[in-house]
C-alpha cells in the first residue's frame, strides 16, 4: 500500500511538472493559435469575405514598432511612449528586446521592405471566406485598369496584413496586424500585438501603434 501511495505521489508530481514545463515552451502550434484567435476577434461580420495579404509581413517592422522611434535609454522619461511609441515598460526590457532582435532580425532584401517572400495559406488561417491577394499585386495594379479582379472587388471588404509571431522574453508572442478596407491603397490601421498564454488561453498584453516608423 505504501509503495502504491509513493507511486501515485510521484506520478502526480511528474504530471504537474510536465504541465508547468509545457506552459513555458512555445510551439509552432501556439503561433497559429495566436494568429487565428486574434484574426477572428477582429472580423466583425463572420459572413463576409475578407482579404488577407498573401505575403507574411517583415519581422523587422515588428521589431521597429516594438522598440519605438529611437533607441531607448535605460531610464527614459515617462512620456517616452507618448512621443515615440514602442512597448511600455515593464513589458519593454532592454536585454529581452536585444535577444529578440538578434534572433529574429531578417537581413534578407525583399522586393518591398514591408513584406517577406513567405506566404500565408488556407491551412494556416481558420476562416472560410478568405481571398489571398499579393501586396505586390495591389501596389503594382492600384492604378492599372487592366487588372479586372482588383478593380472589381466590392468596396469596404476588410483587408488584413499579418506577420508570423516572434517570441519575446520566452513567454510572449509578438506580431504585426494591419487592417484596411477596399479599395486598398495601403494600411491605415497598423499595429503590433503582444499576447501571452494564461491558463491555456491567449490574452492581449499590449497593442502598439505604428507611429509611422518606417
Amino acid at each position: 500500500m505504501k509503495n502504491i501511495f509513493i507511486l501515485l505521489i510521484t506520478f502526480y508530481c511528474c504530471l504537474i511538472y510536465a504541465q508547468k514545463d509545457t506552459n513555458k515552451t512555445l510551439t509552432a502550434r501556439d503561433s497559429f493559435d495566436v494568429i487565428n484567435q486574434y484574426l477572428n476577434s477582429q472580423i466583425k461580420d463572420k459572413t463576409s469575405e475578407i482579404i488577407v495579404i498573401s505575403e507574411k509581413l517583415n519581422p523587422n517592422i515588428t521589431l521597429k514598432f516594438f522598440e519605438g522611434q529611437f533607441p531607448r535609454p535605460e531610464n527614459e522619461k515617462a512620456d517616452y511612449n507618448e512621443l515615440y511609441g514602442g512597448a511600455t515598460r515593464p513589458l519593454f526590457n532592454d536585454r529581452a528586446y536585444k535577444i529578440m532582435k538578434n534572433k529574429f532580425y531578417d537581413s534578407k532584401k525583399y522586393i518591398l521592405p514591408d513584406i517577406t517572400d513567405r506566404q500565408w495559406t488556407k491551412t494556416d488561417l481558420e476562416f472560410d471566406k478568405i481571398k489571398f491577394i499579393s501586396y505586390v499585386r495591389f501596389v503594382s495594379n492600384s492604378n492599372n485598369a487592366d487588372d479586372v479582379e482588383i478593380n472589381n472587388l466590392p468596396n469596404f471588404l476588410p483587408v488584413f496584413g499579418i506577420s508570423e509571431p516572434i517570441i519575446y522574453d520566452k513567454k510572449y508572442l509578438v506580431f504585426q496586424f494591419h487592417a484596411a478596407r477596399t479599395p486598398f491603397f495601403g494600411f491605415s490601421n497598423s499595429k503590433v500585438v503582444v499576447m501571452k498564454k494564461t491558463k491555456n488561453k491567449w490574452i492581449v498584453v499590449q497593442e502598439i501603434p505604428s507611429y509611422e516608423l518606417h
